[in-house]
């Protein structure tokens, strides 16, 4: 079994990767294949990964880069065929009649104002066992705009960092820059939030948000999520609470987590709507907040 891996023509040491995922540095892991290898993050993510589930050794003696990412986009160069002309004009004769008669029907059998009322009634009975306003809430978070001025950008553990320096452990390139931009950061302003998501709203929020992919990673992992402190947030229009926090995951033999893996991060915005009070929805965190050390604290 070779100790090094070739990615994208360039031989790294897999004892190195291998000694960042031990210590719980998968980020750290991915930024040493980008810099080495001059690949995207993305596939930096998946080689790391790869890793993690101990296949990374079936690409002994071949190029990881080139054996999936480019075979996967030479595979995607494959022109497709174009519909024929005649049968595009008629969907396009098509669609413009059936929007036509949407319209007039809206307008002058129902009316533009009860659109909103008779499409929420129509879920009711469809969906009666379901929470009817989910997709809505969804869709305003997925419009809401940010109104932070400054850059925003996840917390840093510098107490790590600062104990890798001493311990003369590898430094990714860029890690002391981001650690001087976070000491520069200003929280005095930060209010601690008194409406805040439990840790099992904060885990079914996460949970909607990405479905199967993290229901998966916490039954794999024996795992449940925890939020720690949480501080106000500006709000959107049509909502009624926002907060910033971080989240782990935990289990009950090793402790804090982090965020396991992507998808799961360590920071969002928890958000509540008029429309539907008593459930908390998760967006892009929206201000940079303090790391949060009494969550993190058995990290």
């Amino acid at each position: 079994m070779s100790s090094t891996v070739l990615v994208n023509n360039v031989q790294m040491d897999k004892a190195i990767i291998y000694d960042l995922l031990i210590q719980n540095k998968k980020l750290e892991a991915v930024k040493f294949v980008m810099e080495k290898s001059g690949i995207d993050m993305q596939s930096a993510k998946d080689i790391v990964e790869l890793f993690q589930d101990k296949t990374i050794n079936n690409f002994d003696g071949k190029d990881v880069y080139k054996e999936l990412f480019q075979s996967q986009s030479n595979s995607n160069q494959n022109p497709v065929k174009p519909l024929k002309s005649k049968f595009f004009k008629k969907a396009l004769i098509f669609i413009g009649v059936f929007s036509l008669v949407i319209f007039l029907f809206l307008k002058y059998y129902i009316g533009f104002q009860h659109v909103e009322t008779h499409w929420k009634d129509l879920q009711s009975l469809l969906f009666d066992n379901q929470n009817p306003s989910r997709q809505t809430e969804e869709a305003q978070i997925a419009g809401t705009t940010d109104v932070v001025q400054e850059a925003i950008e996840s917390p840093i553990d510098t107490l790590m960092w600062v104990n890798a320096i001493k311990n003369n452990d590898y430094i990714p390139d860029g890690v002391l820059e981001e650690i001087e931009r976070y000491k520069k950061r200003d929280f005095s302003k930060l209010v601690v939030a008194e409406d805040v998501p439990t840790d099992k709203e904060a885990e079914e929020a996460i949970v909607h948000h990405y479905k199967n992919e993290v229901v998966s990673l916490l039954q794999r992992e024996n795992a449940h999520i925890r939020i720690g402190v949480c501080y106000k947030a500006p709000l959107q229009p049509t909502e009624i609470a926002r907060v910033t926090a971080m989240v782990s995951a935990f289990n009950k033999t090793q402790g804090n987590l982090g965020n396991i893996q992507m998808p799961l991060d360590v920071i969002y915005d928890f958000v509540k709507f008029q429309s539907d009070p008593n459930t908390w929805y998760i967006t892009d965190f929206s201000q940079n907040i303090p790391y949060d050390y009494k969550l993190n604290k058995d990290r």
